[in-house]
C-alpha cells in the first residue's frame, strides 16, 4: 500500500471516528441554545429553511415534515425527522435546527422514561444545549436496559471525551468494541491515548488497524 493510500485510509478512519464519536465536540462550540418554538396556530409558519427541489435531503426533509403534520403522535416519523434535524445543524451550524429536532418529539419529550429511540435522540439534542448530566443521564438509562445500544455507548464515550473524563472515555471505548467495526474500537482507543499523552502508541495502533484492514 503505497504511503499516499495509507494516507488516505488514516484520514478516512479518523474521520469516521469523528462522526462516530466525537460529534459533541463541534456542539460544544455552538454559541446559542435553541428552544423549541410553539405556534400560535396551525396555519403558522415554523420555518423556511432553505432546499432545493432536486436536493434528495431536502425532499426527505420535506416528506418527513409533511407526514409528521398529518400524524404528529407518530414517534418512528418523529424520530426520523429529529435525526434529520440534527444531521443539518451538524452540517450547517445552524442551533435553530435543534429546536426544531425538539418540537418533533415534543409528545414525549418531557417524559421521564421515553421510547429508547426518543431517548437517543434526546439525549443527542441535550448535548448539543449543553445539557450534559441530562443527556448522559438519558444515555445511562438506555445502556442499562439495552446493554448492545452501540449508539448510546458512542455518545457516552464521546460526552466523556469532551469532559475530558478519559477514564469513562476508555471505558466506553471497550464496551463499544464487541459491537463496532474493528477500525472504529481502535480509532475511539486512539483517540483516547492521543489525549492522555499517549500519541505514539494511538499512532501505532492506528496504523496497524489500517494495515489489518488492508490486507484482509
Amino acid at each position: 500500500m503505497s504511503l499516499f493510500l495509507l494516507r488516505c485510509a488514516r484520514f478516512a478512519s479518523i474521520h469516521r471516528l469523528a462522526l462516530a464519536l466525537l460529534s459533541a465536540a463541534t456542539a460544544v462550540a455552538l454559541p446559542t441554545q435553541a428552544a423549541p418554538f410553539t405556534p400560535t396556530s396551525d396555519a403558522q409558519v415554523l420555518e423556511r429553511l432553505p432546499e432545493r427541489a432536486t436536493d434528495p435531503g431536502a425532499r426527505e426533509l420535506r416528506a418527513l415534515r409533511q407526514q409528521l403534520r398529518a400524524n404528529p403522535q407518530d414517534m418512528a416519523t418523529a424520530v426520523a425527522l429529529a435525526r434529520r434535524y440534527h444531521q443539518e445543524v451538524a452540517a450547517e451550524g445552524d442551533p435553530r435546527y435543534i429546536g426544531y429536532a425538539q418540537a418533533a418529539l415534543a409528545p414525549w419529550w418531557a417524559l421521564p422514561t421515553p421510547p429508547t429511540p426518543v431517548r437517543v435522540v434526546r439525549a443527542v439534542l441535550r448535548q448539543f444545549s449543553h445539557q450534559f448530566d441530562d443527556a448522559v443521564a438519558d444515555l445511562q438509562a438506555v445502556v442499562a436496559a439495552e446493554p448492545d445500544n452501540g449508539e448510546a455507548w458512542s455518545w457516552l464515550t464521546a460526552i466523556a471525551m469532551v469532559q475530558a473524563r478519559y477514564a469513562d472515555a476508555r471505558a466506553g471505548c471497550a464496551r463499544m468494541a464487541p459491537l463496532a467495526e474493528p477500525l472504529i474500537a481502535v480509532a475511539c482507543t486512539a483517540a483516547v491515548d492521543g489525549s492522555t499523552g499517549r500519541a505514539a502508541a494511538a499512532a501505532q495502533a492506528l496504523d496497524a488497524a489500517l494495515q489489518r484492514e488492508t490486507t484482509a
